[in-house]
């Protein structure tokens, strides 16, 4: 018995593993994009240095790619998750709710990622 082809549809599974990954690293690239933005577009502006401070990092090692938003400004944490406030004798006189820039992206993003799969994947 001979098997005809073979070698043929080794190489076309092959380019379609390469397409993938290309696919799906790009994709993963307009989420990080999309939820770079929406935290950028509503982080609170005083000065302006916070919401210029929102950095995407892409980290891939072969087949696993890995995307980090996040914020280089020194009170972006403040800002996302709240502070108390103090007096001039370090005294608490109240607390500051955080505005929950990412945390709000991220959620937006998820709402809307099934969509944005089916039209990346299945045009």
């Amino acid at each position: 018995m001979e098997l005809k082809g073979f070698d043929e549809f080794k190489d076309y599974l092959e380019s379609l593993n390469k397409g993938y990954s290309v696919n799906v690293k790009r994709f993963v690239g307009k989420i990080a994009s999309k939820t770079s933005k929406i935290a950028r577009d509503s982080t609170p502006v005083k000065t302006g240095r916070t919401r210029r401070s929102w950095k995407i990092k892409n980290l891939s090692s072969g087949s696993i790619t890995s995307i980090t938003v996040y914020n280089t400004s020194p009170v972006s944490h403040l800002l996302e998750d709240g502070h108390v406030i103090k007096d001039k004798n370090g005294q608490v006189k109240g607390f500051k709710a955080g505005e929950h820039m990412l945390k709000s992206a991220l959620k937006e993003v998820k709402e809307g990622l099934e969509d944005d799969f089916m039209k990346e994947f299945f045009k």
